[in-house]
């Protein structure tokens, strides 16, 4: 089955807006046109995967080879030395690769975070008189509500305003948010109600620009690469405790 990455524009089940996940591709492409996620690709970590996956069959074909032998000439004592070689062997070039993607991984990152500064939402004066316009009109709709049903169909309408506005716009009305989420705040206090203000801030965060978002992206590239290495690594332990008695 196969699957692809992608990196959520808005939250998906137990997943939080901005994350990144590795889905079965038919579930990924309904987020992808439903326009809740676009694909995205991870750079050279698939590289890095594929050749960790190499090492390790390399491995496990040695070590198979190794204790399939019915050469008379190689005792248990033999197999045990070559074995214990061949993963001293396997040891060492998954830790260089693990030691290459550490460092291609931070530079991946450094590079989008100078993209990430640097990327821009051009912000028209339409634009900010319109996101002006819509912070008022939520802020007074906070104030007429009189009770704690009210309050929570304000934000909900607040949050469905909001997700119909531009890149730019959303962009020019984050700045006015504090205000407006404090305001929500207070008056769920008063009501004694939980009320989800953060669905406002989740669409106005809804910006698609992938520059803009790049740290995001780069910021989830996973740690390792040696899947197969810490398992099997995890397994002999355990079995050497178990020898030991530990």
């Amino acid at each position: 089955m196969s699957e692809q990455t992608v990196f959520l524009y808005q939250p998906y089940e137990k997943h939080e807006q901005h994350s990144v996940l590795n889905l079965e591709a038919g579930e990924a492409q309904q987020l992808i046109t439903e326009g809740k996620a676009v694909a995205v690709n991870l750079g050279d970590y698939g590289e890095y995967r594929k050749k960790a996956q190499a090492v390790h069959s390399d491995y496990k074909r040695a070590e198979r080879k190794i204790k399939q032998s019915d050469n008379p000439l190689h005792t248990d004592e033999y197999k045990r030395y070559e074995l214990d070689k061949a993963y001293q062997d396997y040891e060492q070039q998954t830790k260089a690769l693990q030691a290459e993607w550490e460092q291609k991984r931070k530079e991946m990152q450094a590079d989008a975070r100078r993209k990430a500064a640097r990327a821009t939402v051009h912000i028209s004066e339409s634009d900010n008189q319109t996101a002006e316009q819509v912070a008022s009109r939520i802020a007074l709709n906070i104030a007429g509500a009189s009770n704690a049903a009210s309050l929570t169909e304000v934000v909900d309408r607040a949050s469905q305003d909001v997700s119909y506005l531009s890149d730019a716009e959303k962009t020019a009305l984050q700045s006015k948010l504090a205000g407006i989420i404090s305001q929500i705040e207070g008056k769920a206090d008063r009501y004694g109600v939980k009320v989800n203000a953060n669905k406002i801030i989740q669409e106005a965060q809804d910006v698609r620009n992938m520059d803009l978002l790049a740290e995001k992206v780069a910021d989830q590239l996973p740690s390792s690469i040696d899947v197969e290495y810490r398992t099997k690594n995890a397994v002999k332990r355990r079995r050497t405790s178990t020898v030991r008695g530990i």
